[in-house]
């Protein structure tokens, strides 16, 4: 199913036209190596058309998908806008534009969750963010984002598996280590909840060189939650 949304996404990348000039390379140069293999052509004329076959479809793939994103991205400001301003419909049909362009552009769905979430409509809030990890399995925003949606339908244990796989993608994504702990705290497991709010400090202070800090504005809550809760497992273990 994964390889499935890669090749969809891929082909919307692309487009038609994109696509059959793409196969029409790869076809000239998979002709070419044959001729070559039977003697029908030069070895060295062979491969100098396959690296130039090559080349062109590189250069036409990477031509479009950075003509796409830039658009999309664009698009996407435009449906913040939108949306601040009270559009909700236009937004919406705006967004359904990106996504037909760039199926994985995770802003979108984010953007779409976020509005359905305005609305007071947190199933719908859950469904788009459900399909983003469906279209970007490996973004831990993606990941936090679906945990948002699943703890405000009242799912904690789906929150808790959607913060495990954020981490997974990303062990620095500071704020799944602060919601976690409070999904642990509404459930009476303190000692989670200190274990991962710990952590959540010890990541802020291991930051690895060169990485943009993005502390999201949790860290103070996290260690005054541990300040608070070390001293009763203290009491607890003792």
């Amino acid at each position: 199913m994964e390889q499935t949304a890669k090749l969809r996404r891929l082909y919307a990348l692309l487009g038609p036209r994109k696509t059959m000039l793409m196969a029409a390379s790869i076809a000239v140069a998979v002709l070419v190596m044959l001729l070559a293999l039977i003697g029908a052509t030069d070895s060295f004329i062979a491969v100098a058309i396959v690296s130039a076959a090559g080349g062109l479809s590189y250069l036409n793939f990477k031509d479009r998908v950075e003509s796409v994103r830039k658009r999309a991205a664009t698009l996407v400001e435009e449906v913040l806008e939108l949306v601040r301003e009270g559009h909700y419909q236009r937004a919406a049909e705006m967004v359904m534009e990106v996504l037909e362009q760039d199926p994985g552009n995770d802003r979108a769905y984010m953007v779409m969750a976020a509005m359905r979430r305005s609305m007071k409509d947190t199933e719908g809030a859950l469904n788009m963010a459900l399909r983003n990890v469906m279209e970007n399995p490996d973004s831990a925003h993606a990941h936090y984002h679906l945990a948002l949606a699943y703890i405000e339908e009242r799912q904690p244990r789906g929150g808790t598996e959607e913060l495990m796989a954020a981490l997974e993608c990303d062990e620095y994504f500071l704020d799944a280590y602060f919601l976690l702990g409070q999904i642990y705290e509404s459930e009476r497991q303190m000692e989670k909840a200190a274990r991962c709010y710990e952590e959540m400090v010890w990541m802020s202070e291991h930051w690895p060189d060169g990485r943009p800090y993005t502390e999201g504005g949790n860290l103070d809550k996290a260690k005054a939650r541990l300040a608070t809760l070390e001293p009763t497992l203290r009491g607890q273990a003792g």
